[in-house]
Protein backbone atom coordinates (compact mmCIF):
# COMPACT_ATOMS: atom_id res chain seq x y z
CA UNK A 1 0.00 0.00 0.00
CA UNK A 2 1.18 3.20 -1.08
CA UNK A 3 0.31 6.34 0.68
CA UNK A 4 -1.87 8.97 -1.33
CA UNK A 5 -4.11 12.20 -1.33
CA UNK A 6 -7.58 11.89 0.84
CA UNK A 7 -10.63 12.15 -1.23
CA UNK A 8 -12.89 10.38 -3.90
CA UNK A 9 -10.46 8.37 -6.35
CA UNK A 10 -11.15 9.34 -9.84
CA UNK A 11 -8.58 7.26 -12.00
CA UNK A 12 -4.82 6.10 -11.33
CA UNK A 13 -2.27 5.00 -13.88
CA UNK A 14 1.58 3.79 -13.72
CA UNK A 15 3.30 6.22 -16.04
CA UNK A 16 3.52 5.18 -19.80
CA UNK A 17 7.27 5.60 -20.36
CA UNK A 18 8.35 5.04 -16.86
CA UNK A 19 6.53 2.80 -14.12
CA UNK A 20 8.61 4.49 -11.21
CA UNK A 21 5.22 7.66 -11.47
CA UNK A 22 1.79 6.86 -10.17
CA UNK A 23 -0.51 9.26 -10.97
CA UNK A 24 -3.70 9.92 -9.34
CA UNK A 25 -6.86 12.18 -9.67
CA UNK A 26 -8.93 12.51 -6.70
CA UNK A 27 -11.62 15.10 -6.14
CA UNK A 28 -10.67 16.60 -9.72
CA UNK A 29 -7.02 16.93 -8.45
CA UNK A 30 -3.51 15.79 -10.15
CA UNK A 31 -1.62 14.24 -7.92
CA UNK A 32 1.88 12.20 -9.05
CA UNK A 33 4.90 9.89 -6.74
CA UNK A 34 8.02 8.57 -7.62
CA UNK A 35 7.07 4.94 -7.02
CA UNK A 36 11.14 3.79 -7.60
CA UNK A 37 11.67 3.52 -3.78
CA UNK A 38 8.34 0.97 -3.83
CA UNK A 39 9.63 -1.55 -6.79
CA UNK A 40 13.53 -1.63 -4.65
CA UNK A 41 11.48 -2.90 -1.66
CA UNK A 42 9.61 -5.67 -3.81
CA UNK A 43 12.67 -6.36 -5.28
Amino acid sequence: MVPGPEGTLQAARLGYNEKDTGWVVTDGRLWFADLSAVWSALG
